[in-house]
């Protein structure tokens, strides 16, 4: 599985059962009757927040392991954009 899509399930699973189980904890104490309606009130955005998480962490994950791995620095990135700018001006 691709480590983006990895990330974005992992987010979102892991704040889908946060945010159930608080919806969970919650509707038993305000009304016992409508409770699962609750968890899935407070779990379904929370899955959709924890996967937009997921996202940016996965996307900085890549970007970081891409950096690592092809060796750019941020000095030799600044020296090649004043290079590309000499070139054209």
């Amino acid at each position: 599985m691709p480590m983006l899509a990895r990330w974005v399930i992992l987010g979102a699973l892991f704040a889908a059962v946060t945010g159930g189980t608080v919806g969970l904890v919650v509707g038993l104490v305000a009304y016992a009757p409508t409770a699962p309606f609750a968890a899935v009130e407070l779990g379904f955005p929370a899955a959709l927040a924890g996967g937009l998480v997921g996202l940016v962490g996965g996307i900085t994950t890549a970007t970081a392991s891409r950096i690592r791995r092809h060796g750019v620095s941020l000095e030799a990135a600044g020296s090649a954009g004043r290079a590309q700018e000499a070139q054209d001006g």
